[in-house]
């Protein structure tokens, strides 16, 4: 029969998911300075995107046990903070990852056109060999060229696709949210089932009026009508 734990281990297991949550939010943020530190330099292009693939991984790492840790939790005030709180961070984290795509892009292009130039001058002073070498050397640019370009493409498919696993995210959140709200108004009308007109017939409405005929009852017969009878007594 598998254990059933106990509120003190499952606060426990609670502080330990919060803490791994902490700790990939932490590797996130020193491989950020890490990026940052090398982007200083644009001859160090293969450094950063080489880090930028480890950043992508530790971010994945940090969703992975944020979504852990948020199944976990069982108070809707809880889930709502908390989820409130991965939101910003990731947002933050996109934020970020924006302007150094477009530096990496940057700092292919002027590297590229350094070396094309260098390739150009080399040519002109240079004999039939050192001509077959700069053709060498621009195959070797375009092919470099094509590799980053490769590359690129997976680190924008990447961002692409934590952008839209942060939409999928919000969307979940507003559902829970409409489904939180739709059983609230099924208990306040499991608690006053009764609505306007659905109660019970008033004693008014149910009252039928006796009605008393109008015609005069005979007199018996030994009584005769005598019009002094209205006379006013005096």
């Amino acid at each position: 029969m598998p254990r059933i734990p106990t509120e003190k281990g499952k606060e426990e297991r609670l502080n330990w998911l919060r803490r791994q949550r902490i700790s990939a939010l932490r590797a996130v943020s020193r491989k950020r300075t890490e990026v940052s530190e090398l982007m200083v330099d644009i001859n160090n292009l293969h450094l950063v995107k080489n880090e930028l693939i480890n950043l992508n991984d530790l971010i994945d790492q940090f969703k992975d046990a944020f979504h852990v840790y948020h199944s976990e939790l069982t108070d809707e005030g809880d889930r709502d903070r908390e989820y409130s709180h991965h939101d910003d961070k990731i947002n933050d984290i996109m934020a970020y990852l924006r302007p150094v795509y477009a530096w990496v892009s940057q700092a292919e292009g002027r590297l590229a056109d350094q070396l094309e130039r260098t390739s150009s001058k080399g040519s002109k002073s240079s004999s039939k060999a050192s001509s077959r070498l700069s053709a060498r050397d621009r195959e070797r640019v375009r092919l470099a060229e094509l590799k980053a370009e490769r590359s690129m493409l997976k680190q924008k498919q990447a961002l692409r696709a934590a952008e839209e696993d942060l939409e999928l995210q919000l969307e979940i959140v507003k559902a829970e949210a409409r489904e939180k709200a739709l059983n609230e108004m099924d208990r306040e009308q499991e608690v006053n089932p009764l609505s306007c007109g659905s109660g019970p017939p008033s004693a008014v409405a149910s009252f039928s009026p006796i009605m008393v005929s109008s015609v005069p009852a005979p007199l018996p017969n030994n009584l005769t009508f005598s019009p002094r009878a209205l006379d006013p007594v005096a």
